[in-house]
C-alpha cells in the first residue's frame, strides 16, 4: 500500500506507466493502447494492466479508456 502512495506522489499515473511500458518493451506508445491481438500489443497491454493494478492500485474500470 505504501508503494502505491509513493508512486503517486512521484507523479506516476496510467499515462506515464504506458510510456514506461513502451520504453521497456521497445514498442511505440500507441501500440500499448492499440486494439488487436498481435503478440507485441498483447504483451504491452498485459504489462500495463499488471503494473496499473498491482503497483498503482487501479481497478479494471479505471484502466479501460
Amino acid at each position: 500500500m505504501e508503494n502505491r502512495y509513493a508512486l503517486r506522489a512521484r507523479g506516476l499515473d496510467l499515462v506515464k506507466t504506458a510510456s514506461r511500458v513502451a520504453e521497456v518493451l521497445g514498442v511505440r506508445e500507441q501500440d500499448v493502447w492499440a486494439r488487436g491481438r498481435y503478440p507485441w500489443i498483447v504483451e504491452a497491454r498485459s504489462l500495463l494492466c499488471y503494473w496499473a493494478a498491482r503497483e498503482l492500485g487501479q481497478t479494471k474500470r479505471g484502466i479501460n479508456r
